[in-house]
């Protein structure tokens, strides 16, 4: 596994343990993008207070990585969520990693 892979399997299994500190693992000023390109985080600020309003509503909430990708700065990551819905959610996301961190990611439903 890459450097880059294991930083966004860290980041999926701290989630996992709705550990809020997992957000080290973005930058400072991190963007979270739809498909359409609307702005769903600006910011580590914002990413863990919508992570611990998930966490808040969804204590069972589990996500596992099917699939993950790194090409060159990017870690495509391909996961299956469980939550509150009676079968699993699939969502894409595309990371965007510089260094230690994600600056940028991109999340596909």
């Amino acid at each position: 596994m890459s450097e880059r892979a294991a930083l966004d399997d860290a980041i999926v299994v701290a989630f996992d343990r709705h550990d809020l500190e997992a957000t080290a693992g973005y930058t400072v000023d991190v963007v979270v993008e739809d498909s359409e390109g609307r702005t769903l985080v600006g910011g580590r600020v914002e990413l863990r207070a919508r992570h611990g309003g998930m966490f808040a509503v969804s204590a069972d909430r589990r996500s596992e990585l099917a699939a993950t990708l790194a090409l060159a700065e990017h870690v495509v990551d391909d996961e299956r969520i469980e939550a509150r819905s009676p079968e699993p959610r699939r969502l894409v996301a595309v990371d965007r990693v510089s260094g230690n961190a994600v600056v940028r990611r991109l999340v596909l439903r």
